[in-house]
């Protein structure tokens, strides 16, 4: 009888202990990973609207939900007159808007005005840190209400063109009550937990359940029903064009466990296009050569690899990156992006 109460304590120990040693690393990946600012990588080129030929940027900024300032421009092509309609573009983590000016540019030169804004704890934006996913979806929303509230933007057709965690939050914006006429979601993820459970899963199998748990109780304690927000559920609340686009082989948002469920979850929805690229990955606005390249690129920027070289190889190595390769647009992609929106109107 004794071994067994012996057995019974060893397991119960050993089960606390696991569940406080994983708490712990999704506290530390939470404050590592979210709870600081992402302003970019200082030693990478970033394009601005100096670096296209028609391209004009108007400085803007609007408050969020805790009063924070969030920063950005209103870009359009000088050659375009009478704009068809206001593009909201929603960026991915990491750094901020300006890390997507090609793809403003097109879609400036395509007639649209665009609204390019930095999330809270991003770049221009002010904020300590992101404060978490959740932040994304909160902050898109004041970003429309703004427009709807602005004699200068208000009159036109609004839209919100987002990829990753700016794909998760442009899905998301129809569990506010704000007034959109249309999405283009590119890789976002179906909840904020399951992203960071995803992404875990690489280096702690079923054990990053855990992290998500833990993490998912850290969200709903900081944003209430925020939190939960899933991106199929969103959807299915929509009344206006959606388009879904996600490449199959996307390493950084896994498709198996979000696009294809948010595909399947919304495929009743008659007012939802998806596309699914079987040879894409994370940038499906990118050429399958700029997607390669970008991959090399970041490997080769990582900590661990940026600590090996002397700084006359770090300057070097910056210096020889091949900004034209790595932001190489895939016409087709940006063509139905376009050609989406142009219908709704």
């Amino acid at each position: 009888m004794e071994f067994y109460w012996i057995l019974i304590i060893t397991i119960m120990a050993l089960v606390i202990f696991i569940v406080s040693f994983f708490a712990v690393v999704a506290r530390h990946i939470r404050k590592s990973r979210f709870e600081i600012r992402s302003d970019g990588n200082p030693e990478l080129k970033y394009f601005t609207a100096e670096d296209f030929e028609n391209l004009s940027a108007e400085s803007v900024e609007f408050p969020s939900d805790c009063g924070q300032i969030l920063r950005g421009f209103i870009y359009r092509d000088k050659n375009c007159i009478s704009p068809k309609g206001l593009i909201i573009w929603v960026h991915g983590f990491g750094a901020g808007h300006n890390a997507y000016t090609t793809e403003i540019n097109t879609l400036a030169k395509a007639g649209y005005l665009v609204l390019g804004y930095d999330n809270t704890g991003c770049v221009l934006s002010d904020g300590n840190s992101m404060r978490g996913l959740a932040q994304g979806a909160i902050d898109v929303a004041y970003a429309v209400r703004f427009v709807a509230n602005d004699d200068r933007l208000m009159e036109y057709k609004r839209f919100l063109v987002g990829h990753s965690w700016g794909g998760y939050s442009a899905m998301n914006i129809f569990s506010f009550d704000e007034k959109i006429d249309g999405v283009v979601a590119m890789c976002g993820f179906e909840n904020a937990a399951g992203v960071v459970t995803d992404m875990s899963r690489r280096y702690f199998g079923l054990f990053a359940h855990l992290i998500g748990f833990f993490i998912k109780l850290n969200l709903r304690k900081r944003f209430g029903k925020v939190a939960d927000l899933n991106s199929s559920t969103s959807l299915r609340k929509s009344n206006v064009p959606v388009l879904l686009l996600y490449g199959e082989q996307d390493g950084v948002v896994p498709f198996s466990t979000n696009g294809k469920k948010i595909i399947e979850r919304t495929v009743a929805c008659k007012n939802i296009r998806s596309i699914r690229y079987p040879l894409k990955g994370h940038s499906v606005y990118l050429t399958s050569d700029a997607e390669r390249y970008t991959k090399e690129v970041l490997a080769k920027t990582s900590l661990t690899q940026l600590q090996k070289l002397s700084a006359a190889q770090r300057k070097e190595f910056f210096a020889s990156i091949d900004y034209d390769l790595i932001t190489r647009e895939d016409e087709s992609v940006m063509r139905t992006i376009i050609e989406f929106l142009d219908k709704i109107l």
